[in-house]
């Protein structure tokens, strides 16, 4: 067995500092650094860590280790740093932990790292495969960030004067001035009728695109159990009830997200039901969705779908699709009274209504041109084929 290293060549053991202790299955890493000034510095601290008489080094399985040096060039050398390694039973160790060393651009350092094993001495590649060189260059980084860090808080700080102390003034007067917030109004900053009292702010009613405030209510109270929970538990549901799928295909066809008819799949069919769930702000939206903007035909279409379903039955499903079907089935309700459906025909715009100049008539042979009766009245003059109602209008746009 190895003799104890005497006081008189502890040196650079004395100047030894070691990290934390990781354990890991089989065994555990530890990294250790110290100061040296000579290869002999290095030579003296490897020794102690293969014979195992320094207390951080006792009974280790394996130990690697790399440093940087920096001494006076030899003759002919441009610089004088002096890099080694070693790996010991763990293969490429030494090169990891130089990598360290040098991105850490540190000098005069030796950085070990030695491990344990529970049974026996095995290399550390057959225990641990490539995981090993992280599990060492991670002990490695720990180790000298620590160390910087109490070296730093070390350091005494330069004291304030009271002057510096106090709270600083800056001026920003230099800054252009923010614009104010302007409410919207009817016309533009740029009509003519901006600065007159006709231009008159927006009402809610048109920013909100002229809604029907009995139907917000009637949204609102169908949708009052759909809380954000009630949402996530939905989106979370892998093999939905069937009726669940029923009420999110009628939401998504109302809504306009989704065909009529959907993938056998019921993987494909439930992920593509989900993409209704997805938006932050479905309650409002649902909220303030207007019945009068989905076909009949789209409306029929959910409305068969929810037909012959319970809401307390969904409700039993999940809460959330219980809200969602009294929601669906109030905006196919509204949809398909009477009196609310709009115009079936299309709105054309208006044209001027031009004059109609076809030409006239011809007009009767020359015997029977004229006719002249003097019997029971005044002379009258008739021709075949003339109309005086048509002569008046002609007369008229040819005055104007």
């Amino acid at each position: 067995m190895a003799e104890a290293p005497t006081s008189d060549d502890r040196s650079a053991l004395q100047s030894l500092t070691s990290g934390l202790r990781r354990e890991v299955r089989g065994g555990s890493l530890q990294a250790h650094v110290c100061a040296i000034t000579s290869v002999a510095d290095v030579a003296q601290v490897t020794e102690a860590c293969q014979a195992g008489t320094w207390p951080s080094f006792e009974q280790a399985a394996s130990c690697s280790y790399a440093y940087r040096l920096l001494e006076e060039p030899a003759p002919g050398e441009a610089s004088g740093l002096r890099e080694g390694l070693e790996d010991g039973l763990d293969e490429g160790c030494g090169e990891k932990i130089l990598g360290v060393l040098r991105r850490s651009s540190v000098q005069g350092l030796l950085l070990l790292v030695t491990r344990w094993q529970d049974h026996g001495r095995t290399l550390g590649l057959e225990l641990y495969g490539l995981e090993l060189y992280g599990l060492v260059v991670e002990r490695c980084k720990d180790l000298l960030t620590n160390l910087k860090l109490a070296v730093s808080s070390e350091v005494p700080r330069p004291l304030r004067s009271r002057q510096e102390r106090r709270s600083q003034t800056f001026d920003f007067s230099f800054l252009p001035s923010l614009p104010e917030p302007r409410v919207a109004t009817k016309y533009g900053p740029n009509h003519f009728l901006y600065d007159t009292p006709m231009n008159k702010p927006r009402s809610l009613r048109s920013l909100l695109s002229g809604g029907d405030v009995q139907m917000w209510m009637a949204n609102d109270e169908a949708l009052r159990h759909l809380e954000e929970r009630e949402l996530c538990a939905l989106r979370s549901l892998r093999q939905p009830d069937a009726r669940i799928e029923k009420v999110l295909h009628a939401v998504a066809l109302i809504r306009g997200e989704c065909p009529a008819n959907l993938s056998a799949d019921p993987a494909a069919r439930w992920g593509s039901l989900l993409q209704v769930l997805r938006s932050p702000t479905l309650r409002t939206e649902l909220m303030l969705f207007d019945a009068r903007s989905i076909p009949l035909e789209t409306a029929r279409s959910a409305s068969a779908l929810l037909q012959g379903m319970q809401a307390n039955d969904v409700r039993r499903a999940a809460p959330g699709a219980g809200a969602l079907f009294e929601w669906a089935l109030g905006v196919v309700r509204l949809r398909e009274q009477r009196g609310f459906e709009p115009a079936d025909h299309q709105i054309v715009p208006l044209k001027p209504k031009e004059a109609d100049l076809s030409p006239l008539p011809k007009l009767a042979s020359s015997s029977s041109r004229f006719r002249l009766s003097m019997k029971n009245g005044p002379r009258r003059c008739r021709i075949a084929g003339f109309d005086r109602s048509r002569s008046a209008a002609l007369m008229g746009m040819t005055l104007l």
